[in-house]
């Protein structure tokens, strides 16, 4: 473990995954946990701010390598993971987006992609399904609201629903009537719209935020868009 020597009674360790021999502790451990349990679905979380420690660690005239070796021990868990597990599904989250990158994203999902959605922002939640639709097809995101629009908004591969019915002015039925607005044919229709590869975007004149696959499963061709300006549109060209 990787501590702060300038904060001797901090509450809060690094593990060091370029340990090699704390590594493959770790690895034994959470596999074998994984293993006994019948768990499919690991989800990793990183809400720490990690520099500190690995500078506070490199070795003189070493500056960063305690950082590249820890990413490298990163991969090589996960790896581990996927190949002891190879239907495992592994939920990458480091305060929602902070840890994606081309290693991560091809060994992961981040289905908790930014911690965004605490700012009510519909029209933000939008703009992250719409441009990381076009890198990162597999993304999810989570879900305060139960109003229409913001929850047509956060539709994305993944939804999480962070109700919390004991919060004054919170509505169970709206709840309800919010999942309801996509259940049966259309959580069909948007499971495969939103699990294919090559977009199309609308005409941005029309307004719209959007997509729609150039290759739609047989028999479900359609699209998801937004609309935000007035005058309201009923048809759309998509290009």
């Amino acid at each position: 473990m990787l501590d702060l020597p300038s904060e001797p009674d901090g509450t809060y360790l690094l593990f060091d995954l370029g340990n090699k021999e704390a590594r493959e502790w770790l690895c034994r451990y959470i596999g074998d946990l994984i293993e006994q349990n019948g768990i499919d679905y690991y989800r990793q979380d990183f809400n720490m701010e990690p520099d500190k420690y690995w500078a506070a660690h490199d070795e003189a005239g070493r500056t960063g390598m305690k950082e590249i070796r820890h990413v490298e021990g990163l991969y090589a868990f996960w790896d581990y993971l996927l190949e002891r597990f190879p239907g495992l599904l592994i939920d990458n989250c480091a305060s929602g987006g902070r840890r994606l990158d081309l290693e991560t994203t091809s060994r992961s999902a981040p289905l908790w992609r930014s911690d965004y959605y605490h700012y009510d922002d519909p029209d933000g939640y939008q703009g992250h399904t719409l441009r990381t639709e076009f890198f990162l097809p597999i993304h999810g995101t989570g879900i305060l609201q139960t109003d229409e629009y913001s929850f047509r908004s956060s539709i994305s591969s993944a939804l999480i629903y962070n109700w919390k019915i004991t919060e004054p002015g919170v509505s169970f039925l709206d709840m309800q009537g919010a999942r309801e607005r996509v259940s049966g044919s259309a959580r069909l229709l948007l499971r495969g719209l939103l699990s294919v590869d090559g977009l199309r975007r609308p005409d941005p004149r029309q307004h719209l935020a959007g997509f729609a696959p150039v290759e739609p499963p047989v028999g479900r061709d359609g699209g998801l868009s937004w609309h935000s300006a007035a005058p309201p549109i009923r048809t759309a060209a998509l290009r």
